[in-house]
């Protein structure tokens, strides 16, 4: 439920991010179906990746585990990331 709340509110103000971001030219659609297919490639990868690694550890280090794994995404996405320009 919680992680639910978390994706209702962060997918829309991410996709206004990305296509603020593209706003007046012609590849805001491309910026948003790979926003989207990124964000669909995680749907199915981590579940997967779960149920595997569950086989060998306990819920508890495997939790820890993606929440470790989320972390490091979150910091290797912020590194290269610049300001938007501003329209004036």
């Amino acid at each position: 439920m919680i992680g639910g709340l978390g994706a209702s509110t962060q997918h829309p103000l991410a996709s206004a991010l990305v296509s603020d971001a593209y706003e007046g030219s012609g590849r805001v659609k491309q910026a948003l179906a790979q926003y989207n297919f990124a964000g669909d490639i995680g749907k199915a990868v981590i579940p997967g990746l779960t149920g595997v690694v569950l086989v060998y550890i306990s819920w508890q280090t495997n939790a820890t585990l993606l929440g470790m794994l989320g972390i490091a995404a979150a910091f290797a996405l912020w590194s290269p990331t610049r300001p938007v320009p501003q329209p004036a």
